[in-house]
């Protein structure tokens, strides 16, 4: 079995290394989840937890904020969150492709602004321009 580093977090980091090279059956997860909540009533700290069921083996990784899951190394390697340019708003910050296919790059761009392409469907439809006026004078369109 390969051997962790040593450094910052490397015993928590070598025990859910060796955790997820084992089989572990899902009924046993929950018992191991099942004990730690019956040993302790109060509220325990989500990484402390981890450490607990991965001393019995059970697959879990640390939880982590919002924060720290966008600002993560493999959430920035994977383009899971992507700067969009827009318009009046400047960039926006959004969630990028999660289907990554080789060779294939997402567009991400800002969506069209509220009734841009309201006269060319009306009229591809048939409308012509003198009633789409009459429309938009109702405040219909």
């Amino acid at each position: 079995m390969p051997k962790c580093d040593a450094g910052q977090h490397a015993a928590a980091r070598c025990a859910l290394h060796e955790a997820l090279l084992k089989e572990v059956r899902l009924d046993d997860i929950f018992d191991d989840v099942a004990l730690v909540a019956e040993r302790r009533r109060d509220r325990l700290d989500p990484n402390r937890t981890a450490r607990i069921i991965l001393g019995n083996a059970a697959q879990v990784a640390p939880v982590h904020s919002v924060e720290e899951a966008l600002a993560d190394e493999q959430t920035r390697a994977r383009a899971m969150v992507v700067d969009v340019p827009h318009p009046v708003f400047g960039d926006l910050r959004e969630v990028g492709c999660r289907i990554k296919i080789d060779g294939v790059t997402p567009h991400y761009g800002a969506a069209a602004p509220l009734g841009a392409d309201t006269a060319t469907l009306l009229d591809e439809i048939g409308i012509v321009p003198a009633e789409i006026e009459r429309l938009r004078a109702l405040g219909v369109v």
